[in-house]
């Protein structure tokens, strides 16, 4: 887009002037309305977000569409007798900056195919987009960019602001034979943009050697948003808290960019200047039994010598990090540096193992010519004649050259009868469906759903809203959420509210200056999830962040339960990426606030124990097989 471009260009011109000094930049978002349609009237669906039952009602049939749609039908293939639309006409023209104008769409379908958005524009043409419906019921929300529509005159649009003379939404039901329905809840258009700005905390801008007195304003500011957004008309409204203040502003931003001074020289001072304040500031020191003196030491260590080439000190750098901070949520990336030869690459080949008891067994077999010849659940004697212990982790063993054989020594279930197996690496991996179970939603029954939750990306929330809203005397959920690494917590917050009849606070978030709560409150009765529904729980130690906060809140549940036959990863934080002018990332703690949970149940580093304990004791019981955890859940809901 015109405006990704335009800021690029202004990025570059100010490293080119800006050499004497950093700047710390972070990302807020501004958003403006430009239009919001007064063709809300009453309807039968009730959105869970909202205090009405006002909605768009996309009713009209497709043979009355104004011919003046001709082109956009002619364009988009759809034939007329086959949709229902609604023309929306904005009072007077409505213009806006092409670029950063956006339509934000909440809505639920009943037997609807696809849906299509379109405006049309003074000149006459239309700009559209068509979204594919995946199921029934309410949708997750669009927040679509007009720019990143089709243009049915087939060229770019050049001009900086578009005028809209009327918009269309319309939709192709599934089966046209029978009833179907689409009802708008929420329909506007913002100008929303991301401009590179100073929001950034103090001691982030104190690095840059031009540090600003932020505290002082963004506390101010803080308290006018708090006020700003304590009413709304049409909303259901929820206390803020700083966190989304913060996300909104950019005072928790996940990137800050310095600009500045592009020599190695000074960038290896600012980057030190980071570490020193990151070692005093990191607020999990205790919970992963960090020595803060030795820390600091080690990352001092890596800096003394000025006369060091860059890339090597950064691979210093990135070492004595990992080995001083074990946390998956810290990372430093590496700029691209200039190609060395190097010798060949290790890899995996088409085995898997894993230990179960004292023994290590073939897990999984990943290729096609081997897959009947070893079956899993067969003992490894050994690989290239050296026995395999049964501590750490025994794919680590498995890692050669492409052009290396493995020799693996089997003694399967029925024999105690050794053989070799020899396996060339040449050959392709291929993990079969089983190894990848989609997300999504299962009925395994006509009151018993199955939700695999791979992350929290925001779709989720959908599914339990639709699960419990269409069927209201549901009487088992499992939720499977092994492997989920986490995600965004605001959706975890909203799936909370599915499952509690009153607010609750999680935990809190600590900052620098105070507390707050996070604070998970129910929504209305018809979208809330049977209070005498058994939920069990699917976790390993794979399941992390934002689906740990989830089990917390779960916890507070009767009739709750967390299987698995380990604990959690332990790991809850946000992230945030320092970018640095070589390409460096360097991945840390958001602000470095604390998440405070009850102690009793969850500690930063060691996770979640399971409240019912599985022990899976071949390889038949993992996940790709029979899957015993899921079994397990489902005898326990029949209960």
């Amino acid at each position: 887009m015109k405006l990704l471009y335009a800021w690029l260009l202004s990025c570059s011109l100010c490293v080119s002037v800006a050499r004497a000094q950093w700047t710390a930049v972070s990302y807020p978002a501004e958003i403006v309305n430009k239009w919001t349609p007064d063709a809300f009237v009453k309807s039968a669906v009730r959105f869970p977000d909202l205090k009405d039952s006002l909605g768009i009602l996309i009713n009209e049939k497709g043979t009355r569409l104004p011919g003046v749609a001709n082109k956009l039908l002619s364009d988009a293939e759809w034939v007329s007798d086959t949709f229902l639309f609604k023309q929306l006409l904005p009072a007077g023209t409505l213009s806006f900056n092409y670029d950063a104008g956006r339509l934000n769409l909440s809505y639920y379908t009943q037997n609807v195919k696809k849906i299509m958005l379109a405006c049309q524009g003074i000149d006459g043409s239309w700009h559209y987009k068509e979204i594919p419906v995946a199921y029934d019921g309410f949708q997750p929300p669009v927040a679509s960019y007009i720019s990143t529509w089709e243009h049915s005159n087939g060229e770019a649009f050049e001009e900086e602001n578009l005028a809209v003379k009327c918009f269309m939404l319309l939709y192709v039901p599934v089966k046209p034979a029978q009833r179907s329905a689409m009802v708008v809840g929420e329909l506007r258009v913002d100008e929303f943009r991301i401009r590179p700005g100073r929001n950034v905390f103090a001691w982030i801008d104190s690095l840059t050697g031009q540090p600003q007195e932020t505290y002082t304003r963004m506390f101010g500011n803080y308290s006018s948003y708090f006020y700003e957004h304590g009413t709304s008309a049409r909303r259901q409204v929820v206390p803020v808290s700083f966190e989304e203040f913060g996300l909104e502003k950019g005072y928790l931003t996940g990137y800050v960019n310095f600009i500045g001074d592009s020599s190695h020289d000074a960038e290896v001072k600012l980057l030190a200047g980071l570490m020193r304040s990151f070692t005093e500031l990191y607020p999990y020191e205790k919970q992963r039994a960090v020595n803060r003196a030795a820390a600091q030491a080690a990352l001092d260590s890596v800096f003394k010598d000025s006369n060091r080439p860059y890339p090597a000190l950064l691979a210093d750098l990135k070492i004595t990090f990992k080995r001083c901070y074990s946390d998956p949520h810290l990372d430093i990336t590496l700029p691209l540096m200039p190609a060395k030869p190097r010798s060949a690459r290790l890899r995996n080949g088409p085995l898997r193992l894993r230990t179960i008891g004292d023994d290590v067994v073939v897990a999984a077999v990943l290729n096609d010519q081997y897959r009947d010849s070893i079956q899993p659940g067969a003992k490894v004697v050994a690989l290239d004649g050296l026995p395999v212990p049964a501590t750490g982790d025994p794919n680590l063993l498995l890692f050669r050259k492409e052009t290396d054989t493995l020799h693996i020594s089997l003694a399967d279930d029925s024999t105690t009868k050794i053989r070799t197996v020899h396996i060339p690496y040449t050959l392709p991996v291929r993990a079969g469906s089983n190894f990848s179970p989609q997300p999504g939603v299962e009925w395994l029954s006509k009151d018993m759903v199955l939700i695999r939750v791979g992350n929290w990306k925001g779709d989720e929330y959908y599914w339990f809203l639709n699960a419990f809203y269409n069927r209201p005397g549901i009487k088992g959920v499992i939720i499977d959420l092994r492997g989920n690494g986490g995600g965004y917590s605001a959706d975890v917050m909203k799936t909370l509210s599915l499952f509690t009849d009153q607010a609750y606070s999680l935990g809190k978030r600590h900052y620098p200056w105070f507390d707050e709560s996070m604070l998970v409150t129910p929504l209305p009765l018809p979208f809330r999830c049977n209070p005498m529904a058994k939920v069990v729980i699917l976790a390993d130690k794979g399941t992390a962040c934002a689906a740990e906060m989830f089990i917390l809140g779960m916890k507070r549940r009767p009739n709750t339960f967390l299987v698995g036959d380990s604990p959690t990863m332990g790991a809850i934080a946000s992230p945030v990426i320092f970018h640095f002018p070589s390409g460096l990332l360097v991945q840390l703690h958001t602000t470095f606030r604390e998440l405070v949970f009850d102690p009793a149940l969850y500690t930063e580093g060691k996770g979640i124990m399971p409240d019912i304990w599985v022990a899976r004791t071949h390889a038949r019981d993992l996940a790709p097989y029979q899957d015993k955890l899921l079994q397990y859940a489902k005898q326990l809901i029949q209960l």
